[in-house]
């Protein structure tokens, strides 16, 4: 199933400290700000038995649900947190303005690093009685010197200083087709990605996105650059209106078609490195 595994599960084990994202995109609005101890479930009801499990496993201490500030996201960050009491690990949300998520927040914020590191600070706790005296990994300075797990939350490293985790995420499932398009299917819907090529502009990921029901015929295109967060959450929003679907389902299948042309492009450049080096 897609629906499977933990992105990010490395990050476990280079801190106690874990931000649990509602979806993908969040999760890598976190990454891209410098928060590396970041993981996403599988929207608002997928935080799954995998993760419940590798939690413990790698001895994370405490959870910043970084769900959305919406009824559902509420919801979900109480089931959440009710797992996480249950098994021993703190659990605290993180609270965006209300109606808002990870990326648009670090988006209207104009500085993301900023904005999401002082949303962490004022997380608020989710157990019962008075909340622990935790002192967020992220919020203490780090020695050089520092390389090894802490044992201690209090010397913990931050995580927007840590080094980036080597990644062991799954490759996403798609096809190539004769013309070089990407095509990746997601239930009734098929995304199909054009015009994918190395940019002369770093950080640049232009590209003509289709997502079609093949169920309804319904269906939304436009050409973006993947890499814009304005971008995306504009296609996002048109596409769940075009297509009648929840907006969640859109997001969370639109971060893993950005995983996707990630995962093509590092397989292209190293297959050009290979080349050139033969």
């Amino acid at each position: 199933s897609p629906l499977a595994g933990v992105w990010n599960e490395s990050a476990m084990q280079a801190s106690n400290e874990i931000i649990l994202c509602e979806a993908l995109i969040d999760a890598m609005t976190f990454w891209c700000a410098g928060f590396r101890n970041v993981i996403a479930a599988f929207g608002v009801n997928g935080f799954n038995r995998e993760h419940l499990a590798a939690l413990p496993y790698h001895g994370v201490k405490r959870v910043l649900i970084a769900f959305d500030r919406d009824e559902a996201g509420d919801r979900g960050a109480a089931n959440v947190a009710a797992d996480l009491l249950e098994a021993g690990i703190e659990a605290w949300r993180v609270q965006f303005p209300p109606g808002m998520d990870a990326n648009d927040y670090a988006l209207k914020s104009g500085n993301a690093e900023h904005a999401l590191g002082l949303a962490l600070q004022q997380a608020v706790w989710l157990g019962q009685g008075t909340a622990p005296g935790a002192v967020f990994s992220h919020e203490r300075p780090v020695s050089p010197s520092v390389t090894e797990k802490p044992h201690n939350a209090d010397v913990a490293k931050p995580a927007a200083l840590a080094a980036p985790p080597e990644l062991t995420v799954a490759p996403v499932p798609c096809e190539r087709t004769a013309c070089g398009e990407l095509l990746m299917k997601s239930g009734p819907r098929v995304w199909r990605v054009r015009g994918m090529k190395k940019s002369p502009v770093p950080d640049v990921m232009k590209v003509n996105v289709q997502v079609r029901d093949e169920t309804s015929g319904l269906f939304h295109v436009d050409t973006l650059d993947m890499y814009h967060a304005r971008h995306r959450q504009n296609y996002i929003s048109t596409a769940a209106q075009e297509l009648e679907c929840e907006l969640s389902v859109i997001k969370r299948e639109a971060g893993r078609v950005l995983l996707m042309l990630e995962q093509q492009q590092d397989a292209q450049q190293q297959a050009d490195a290979e080349a050139s080096g033969t």
